[in-house]
């Protein structure tokens, strides 16, 4: 005979945790934990034989916590998201069945179920997508869960079953999310523009720098071209007198030697005369 246990059903009626940790139902003494997202579906098939259609896969793992063994658990996932900035609400229900029981461990059953954005179902195997036609726009942001009904195996024979709520009104919550990630918007516009402006005077900086520095490295380069300059004249008026000095002293070793005949020169004045001659200023010039 199966005994109801009533007075856990009006706990496990009211939805639980919200998205973003652990969702806990109180069952039987005990507690099944689920954990749930939404997500972009990985199995390539839906993109292979539905390429018209955005598949989703509302992924769960379910814990449980209890001494019984289950032979189904029906639950209602109430869903929360945003689209386009405005509340909207979705209902998955979820039959697991069974879900075991370890005394050394929870028992973990995984599950996956087919979402798409379509008006439509579609169905891949034996599998078939819940329809949500505005889901590709939206953003989940609250997962919530009510346990509507569960039986244990023969060995328990424990039955809780009642009428399940109406799904809970997420608007304010989702309202509240809005505003929240309006504020992180601004804050982080507030922040980019506080940091553009930041960067803005340093590059301004940066850049008078950058000029000063090649003002300055003008001037050098210009100090230092004036100084190149008056050196390489030294230098040309130090080689046009040294010129001038050696045409002056040939032109009087020609004016003493000219008419002497080589046999009659000394040593020194042949020197002088040949290297007159190979500097080309042996002459009356």
């Amino acid at each position: 005979m199966l005994r109801c246990v009533g007075s856990l059903l009006a706990l496990v009626a009211l939805p639980a945790v919200t998205h973003g940790a652990d969702i806990t139902i109180p069952l039987n003494g005990g507690a099944i934990v689920i954990s749930a997202q939404v997500r972009e579906t990985t199995e390539l098939a839906y993109r292979i034989i539905h390429p018209e259609s955005k598949v989703y896969d509302f992924v769960y793992q379910i814990e449980n916590h209890t001494s019984s063994r289950w032979r189904i658990i029906r639950l209602r996932f109430d869903l929360g998201g945003l689209c386009d900035g405005k509340p909207k609400q979705w209902s998955i229900p979820i039959v697991v069945s069974p879900l075991a029981h370890s005394v050394d461990f929870p028992w973990v059953e995984k599950g996956i179920q087919p979402l798409v954005s379509s008006v439509e179902p579609i169905k891949l195997g034996q599998t078939t997508s819940i329809p949500l036609p505005d889901l590709e726009r939206c953003s989940v942001e609250i997962i919530k869960a009510v346990l509507s009904s569960a039986e244990s195996d023969e060995r328990d024979k424990v039955t809780i079953a009642g009428t399940t709520p109406e799904p809970l009104d997420l608007t304010s919550e989702l309202i509240a999310i809005q505003a929240r990630k309006d504020a992180e918007a601004a804050a982080q516009a507030k922040t980019s523009a506080a940091y553009a402006a930041e960067q803005a005077k340093k590059d301004a900086a940066d850049e008078a720098r950058r000029k000063q520095l090649a003002a300055e490295q003008k001037k050098k380069d210009a100090e230092q071209s004036a100084r190149t300059a008056m050196e390489d004249a030294r230098q040309a008026a130090r080689i046009a007198e040294d010129r001038r000095k050696v045409r002056a002293a040939c032109a009087a070793i020609y004016k003493d030697t000219a008419d002497t005949k080589l046999k009659d020169l000394t040593v020194k004045e042949e020197q002088q005369v040949r290297t007159c001659q190979a500097l080309g200023l042996y002459s009356s010039q």
